[in-house]
């Protein structure tokens, strides 16, 4: 799209199987356009066909500035194999998070194991798997959320149940528990993991986003009383959203809810210049923010604004006749915030109407830093 949310250009990928999905898409200094995503059966990305080894299986494939597909990979074993998110670094170097199931081939790189587990792996500037690790533990575990740092440190978040083992034991009390985790992009190691201690809960890392001081902030959801740290949150209904900051040496920072009676989200996060954060999400009902409260009744989107202290600064809705979710923001260079998630119905941005063809269809949306700052009454409303 051009600067005005005019369409430039649109490219699919289709599967013999009808599967395809992506999860993750980054620019690099070329202004080439790589997306990451799951596949099953055979998929043609320009002139490489891959075929998945089993099940579901992994991929990464890159277009030029033009639209054209210049080049694809996969990885994958006989399992599910997910990718759920991508990041670069500023030498071009991509990485990639999810979760293989049993055993799984990224190149000549071998991950296995059994049961389902989180990996990471990169893939070089030519395109080829530089190399991939997995995480070890008792349990189930999956990456779902990734940033890299200019001194290529890569931080990766997620969740898993029993135990999980980095430079130390982590333990899920109850059914999941969030883990974030830090690792050399140069080296291809793991540095150190860090979960928070579940009393009587549990919680599940999203996604991720690293400042300029480098600490990284994570948000998700919880359920029930969740600590990290020495600060303790406690669901107020079923689900709520939550972002919590750590520094580079593993330690919480400090931690924050927002959420209402019944099903709250923490989708995406992403940080400025100053260590202010935006997320976004979504809630159900109504959701509070501190002392502000969003409501609407049904299902919305939020983005909301938390200064580097933690504190909820202000939160916008986005709603619509058949509901929202906001999934993925993007910070541009301009000072404005891209915005996509799905809908259904009909949904007001802006002075632009949108109505939905059928159950849910995509949008993306435009939002000066500024709108976020104005302060909204206390049932949200329309974003401006």
């Amino acid at each position: 799209q051009d600067s005005g949310g005019g369409l430039i250009w649109a490219r699919y990928i289709a599967s013999t199987d009808g599967d395809v999905k992506g999860t993750g898409v980054v620019s690099d200094s070329w202004g080439n356009i790589i997306v990451a995503g799951s596949f099953n059966g055979s998929i043609t990305v320009g002139t490489t066909t891959l075929v998945s080894s089993g099940l579901a299986d992994i991929f990464v494939a890159g277009l030029d500035v033009y639209g054209n597909w210049i080049w694809a990979v996969k990885a994958g074993g006989t399992g599910n194999d997910i990718a759920n998110d991508i990041a670069i670094d500023e030498t071009g170097m991509l990485y990639v998070t999810g979760y293989y199931t049993t055993s799984a081939a990224f190149g000549s790189y071998n991950l296995s194991g059994g049961g389902q587990r989180a990996y990471l792996a990169a893939l070089s500037t030519s395109y080829t798997w530089a190399w991939a690790m997995s995480v070890t533990g008792t349990g189930s575990s999956e990456g779902k959320g990734l940033a890299v740092t200019y001194g290529r440190d890569v931080y990766v978040t997620g969740y898993f149940q029993n135990t999980l083992t980095f430079d130390t034991q982590l333990t899920a009390n109850t059914t999941a528990n969030v883990f974030v985790a830090m690792a050399s992009g140069a080296t291809a190691q793991w540095w150190w993991g860090r979960s928070a201690t579940n009393t009587s809960g549990s919680a599940r890392g999203y996604e991720i986003a690293v400042n300029n001081y480098g600490n990284c902030i994570v948000t998700g959801r919880i359920t029930g009383t969740v600590s990290f740290g020495t600060t303790s949150l406690t669901s107020y209904g079923g689900l709520d959203a939550f972002a919590a900051k750590m520094n580079s040496e593993g330690t919480w920072l400090w931690a924050t809810k927002a959420g209402g009676p019944a099903e709250d989200d923490g989708f995406d996060i992403v940080t400025d210049i100053y260590g202010n954060a935006y997320i976004s999400g979504m809630y159900t009902i109504s959701c509070s923010f501190g002392s502000l409260t969003l409501s609407g009744g049904g299902s919305n989107g939020y983005v909301a604004k938390l200064d580097p202290n933690g504190n909820w600064l202000n939160a916008r809705r986005i709603c619509s006749s058949g509901g929202v979710s906001c999934n993925s923001l993007y910070l541009n260079q301009d000072g404005s915030l891209f915005l996509t998630g799905k809908f259904s119905g009909t949904n007001l941005i802006g002075s632009t109407s949108l109505t939905s063809y059928g159950y849910a269809d995509i949008f993306i949306a435009r939002m000066n830093l500024s709108q976020i700052n104005i302060v909204m009454p206390s049932g949200g409303g329309f974003m401006p």
